[in-house]
């Protein structure tokens, strides 16, 4: 009677462990293909000057988002742009309530960021490069531009802007 027992058991954990892989290989080839889809390049080609202490703020231009739009289901689409449209709105807050003296510049018709510091040395920054659809980056005349995490702003913005 144990013996039986165990020879179930054993076939059931191995039914299970089979299952599993299988699940494993299906999600594996969906998260390849998503990583195989980029956003789209930016259909402007023009440059954007920064030469103040500004927290930029950058946003796929509308072709680009007719085919990010395009590449996504419709759910997936209208959830990234909720949490966007959120995200992008809190940021704003939180720099004119709590850092008024920084400037916010926002684009959606620019391909390139140009920030000249106080030495009038330029870092520029080709918005193709980077795979996020949109974001913020901060920048001090005193130091180089940096990524700010949008979810977590208010910490961002306090250790940049010392």
């Amino acid at each position: 009677m144990l013996k039986k027992i165990n020879i179930i058991t054993i076939i059931w954990l191995s039914c299970n462990l089979f299952m599993s892989c299988d699940s494993t290989v299906e999600t594996s080839k969906e998260l390849n293909q998503q990583l195989k889809s980029q956003k789209p390049g930016s259909s402007f080609s023009d440059t954007l000057f920064i030469v103040k202490n500004s927290v930029v703020i950058f946003q796929p231009d509308s072709l680009q988002l007719l085919k990010i739009k395009e590449a996504n289901t419709a759910n997936v689409f209208s959830s990234m742009y909720h949490e966007l449209f959120y995200q992008i709105r809190n940021a704003r807050r939180v720099i004119k309530k709590y850092y008024p003296q920084i400037q916010i510049t926002e684009t959606q018709q620019h391909r390139f960021l140009c920030f000249i510091n106080k030495e009038k040395q330029e870092n520029i920054i080709d918005l193709n490069t980077i795979q996020n659809m949109s974001g913020i980056i901060l920048f001090s005349s005193d130091s180089i531009p940096q990524f700010a995490d949008m979810m977590n702003i208010e910490t961002e913005l306090s250790f940049y802007f010392k």
